[in-house]
């Protein structure tokens, strides 16, 4: 039953990934309590530098949500490939298939569909790796952008007496 074996294979990863799970959650509230302290500090400094925090860290943030649900789209749809694939993988290396493979003549034929269905799964992944590639320079500019508007709005500061120049070094760090 195909959907019995796709429930099975998906099931076959939620121990793992429940680990990453947790591993990735608790990198994220990490990252949520470094963020609110900058921005506590970047507040108390000058209220004008909270929004450019802001327009800094949302690019990365939409980069890495994007990517990750790509991947996750790509893992259910091909989760039944990959596991014909270890069955076929399987056939041509196990020794008690290797009679009957060779009896009937179907080595050949084993192996030419294995071939194309890793093809596949090939250029499946150096499409998923060109969107995140495309994706991460994206997000890379405008977070590249972002930071140029918040170092030029520290300079204007700075320029117009609005803040004192050791507060906007510790404002940079």
């Amino acid at each position: 039953d195909h959907a019995f074996h796709k429930l099975l294979d998906t099931a076959q990863y939620g121990a793992t990934s429940a680990r990453r799970m947790i591993s990735f959650a608790t990198r994220v509230v990490n990252a949520m309590i470094s963020l609110i302290a900058a921005a506590g500090v970047l507040t108390v400094l000058h209220p004008a530098l909270l929004p450019l925090l802001v327009t800094m860290t949302i690019p990365s943030g939409w980069g890495a949500l994007t990517i990750a649900r790509r991947q996750y789209e790509s893992f259910h749809t091909w989760v039944q490939h990959v596991r014909a694939g270890r069955l076929l993988g399987a056939l041509l290396i196990e020794p008690e298939a290797a009679p009957e493979i060779r009896v009937h003549g179907v080595g050949p034929f084993l192996l030419r569909h294995y071939r194309a269905m890793a093809e596949t799964a090939e250029a499946e992944q150096a499409r998923l790796a060109r969107l995140a590639a495309r994706t991460g320079l994206t997000a890379a500019a405008w977070t590249g952008l972002a930071t140029v508007a918040t170092y030029a709005t520290l300079g204007g500061l700075l320029l117009a007496g609005a803040m004192a120049l050791s507060v906007a070094g510790t404002a940079v760090i």
